[in-house]
């Protein structure tokens, strides 16, 4: 049964590391952050609970201050793990079903054909949906330069990117196959806050960040938390004037189910690891062990899994999750972690893993500057990180 580890200094323990090599590591992140390949990388690793490698290399914009793991990234789809994570509270509080028509839920989605659409198939990217669409009628309405009547409750981002998606047809079968998409997150986003009767940010801090001790973390950054945000600038993946500019004064303020949290690497880092201990961190019951198995399960196993235009079959997707099968994909994957970890990455480099074998949890959080069309990595160090720290520890359950 698993224990409510809290995350601790490394002291004297059963934890044993080669500290040969976390400074090769050390000496491997620093090369890479003085190349230009990433002006900013935290690293957190922690096994047993106790912190081994808490490490951050570059500054938070440039020519600024150096940065921390305790300062705040756009974490981008990790948002995503924590939408999920919402979503299971509800279920457990009895406000909420999986199997129950999306429709019940949100009106505009009770059009015919979505009958058989369940919450379920949001949850795991198999509701027949992707972004194409969506995409281009909020950059068409973005664009446009007419003025938007945002109902109360909502900052403009969000409206504008909900009332882009009502209408849009699905592209393929429901449950045929699994296509990451945003909109699937970004309408449990929305379920969330209709349900709860909160905004999603006040739902996370109250339900699961404040519980939590996540002090850096944040749809809503407060003034303090946005200066020492770190912040993507030039032609970078995300940053100015890029489809997805994270650097809007309009990202800032959204509540966007799919893409909009800020965290840090500490805070990350417990997340990780209440999911390690079953639901559970520092006497706080955020999830029952059944739903941490759920949110770690693969539910389509035998689907093809459909990422821009990579296709990938049995990659591994639960709630919010994906779990190590095996399969690998560029620039994502290490090759020293067990089948069976779990984990979710964010575009621009943003990482979050745990391995429940080895109780030993990893957050990476990079500025890459550079990746493909389908939101790879290219210039990231992930891998290398994953592989590095696997083989600092002196014992592996494979």
């Amino acid at each position: 049964m698993a224990q409510d580890r809290i995350l601790r200094p490394r002291g004297s323990s059963s934890v044993e590391i080669l500290e040969s090599r976390l400074e090769l590591l050390r000496q491997r992140i620093a090369a890479h952050v003085a190349s230009g390949l990433a002006p900013a990388l935290s690293v957190v690793a922690a096994q047993d609970g106790e912190i081994f490698f808490d490490e951050a290399f570059g500054t938070r914009s440039p020519g600024g201050e150096n940065v921390t793991t305790d300062d705040p990234h756009n974490i981008m789809s990790i948002t995503k793990t924590v939408v999920a994570v919402g979503v299971m509270k509800l279920v457990e509080d009895g406000l909420l079903t999986l199997t129950r028509p999306v429709g019940d839920y949100l009106p505009e989605l009770a059009t015919p054909g979505n009958e058989h659409l369940l919450v379920h198939n949001l949850l795991t990217h198999t509701s027949g949906f992707d972004d194409e669409e969506l995409n281009r009628k909020w950059f068409t309405t973005a664009l446009s330069g007419e003025a938007v009547d945002v109902p109360d409750g909502y900052d403009l981002e969000t409206h504008l990117w909900l009332s882009s998606s009502w209408g849009i047809e699905p592209v393929v079968p429901l449950a045929s196959t699994m296509i990451y998409a945003n909109i699937n997150y970004l309408w449990l986003g929305e379920i969330i806050q209709r349900v709860s009767g909160q905004s999603l940010d006040d739902f996370t801090r109250t339900q699961i960040f404040e519980p939590l001790g996540m002090v850096n973390t944040a749809f809503l950054l407060r003034p303090d938390q946005q200066i020492r945000r770190v912040r993507r600038f030039g032609s970078m993946p995300m940053g100015p004037h890029a489809f997805y500019d994270t650097e809007r004064e309009d990202f800032a303020t959204s509540q966007l189910g799919d893409r909009s949290l800020k965290s840090s690497a500490r805070d990350l880092a417990i997340l990780a690891q209440m999911f390690l201990n079953g639901g559970i961190y520092n006497g706080a019951r955020i999830l029952s062990p059944a739903s941490v198995v759920q949110i770690c399960t693969s539910h389509f196993p035998k689907l093809d899994f459909q990422l821009g235009s990579l296709v990938f079959t049995d990659p591994g997707y639960g709630y919010g999750m994906m779990m190590d099968s095996g399969k690998r994909m560029r620039y994502f994957n290490g090759v020293l972690q067990p089948q069976g970890s779990c984990g979710h990455s964010g575009a621009g480099g943003s990482h979050l893993y745990f391995d429940p074998k080895n109780d030993l949890s990893i957050v990476v959080l990079e500025l890459v500057t550079h990746m493909s069309p389908d939101s790879e990595p290219i210039s990231g160090l992930y891998p290398v990180i994953c592989d590095m720290i696997y083989a600092s520890l002196t014992t592996f359950q494979p």
